[in-house]
This record gives structure tokens, sequence and C-alpha cells, in this order.
């Protein structure tokens, strides 16, 4: 949303229903333009279109090491050279086993070691919500470019 806020063209996906509703609600609510479909990430050329810009906020960290190469291919197929996709996800230096899959910065380098270009791995976080066990997870603010 904060995108649409500033005037880029915005879609949005999500695999759920519900999740696409909401954002589409809120949108409305806050007069923005942005769109929002159901779609699966592993199956981003099913768009029909490309993008300057891809924001990955918790994708990453949910596929498994079968599945990556596919993700990969596909943010491919919908960027082009000069691209910028900023990912994050969570980081192996979060403590505990509560939550998705850990990822570690090789683990990231290794995902896009093929046409792209990882430009910066920040330390950040995730807000969880309430009835976690824990509130905030530590994360990866990933910066990568399609070479």
């Amino acid at each position: 949303m904060l995108a649409a806020a500033v005037g880029a063209e915005v879609l949005g996906i999500d695999i759920a229903p519900r999740a696409v509703e909401r954002a589409q609600e809120r949108a409305v609510e806050l007069g923005l333009p942005a769109r929002f479909v159901v779609a699966d990430a592993l199956a981003l050329p099913a768009l029909g279109e490309t993008f300057g810009v891809v924001i990955d906020s918790g994708a990453f960290h949910v596929f498994d090491d079968a599945q990556r190469p596919a993700y990969v291919a596909g943010l491919a197929a919908v960027t082009h050279p000069g691209s910028h996709l900023y990912l994050l996800c969570f980081s192996d230096q979060t403590p505990g086993e509560f939550g998705p899959r850990r990822v570690s910065r090789e683990e990231l380098h290794d995902a896009f070691s093929g046409g792209w270009g990882v430009e910066a791995i920040e330390p950040s976080s995730f807000e969880l919500p309430p009835g976690n066990p824990v509130s905030e997870a530590r994360a990866w603010l990933v910066t990568i470019r399609r070479l």
C-alpha cells in the first residue's frame, strides 16, 4: 500500500483469496489504485506482466529447497535487467523454532547466484501478530538486482 500511496503502479498477489479480498478493501478505503489478485508465487509468469520492482515480504522463507529455483526463475520471467527485488525473510539469527524456516545469508546468495546480483543483506525484523510466542522475529532485508 505504501508504494501505491506515493504514486507507484501496484499489483499485489497472494495465494489466499481472503488476504486478497482484505487488501482490496483496504485499498478502496484509502482511495489507492492498487490491484490485487489471487496468484501462486511459484507461477509468476502466469501473471503476464513484467515489473521494475518486486517486493517479497515473507514469501521466500516458505519455499523449500526444491521450490526455490522455480520461484527465482519465475521472478526472472517477470522482471527485466535492472529490475530490483526487495526481499524480507526470516533470518537464521531468529532464536527458537517458532515460525517459518530460517534463511541464512549463504542461502540467499546461492538462490540468487545466476542472473542476479545481491546488493545488500541487512538485519531487520518482522513484527508478529498478537498470540504468537514472541512479538518480533529477526529477518534479513535483501536488495537484489536482476542482471
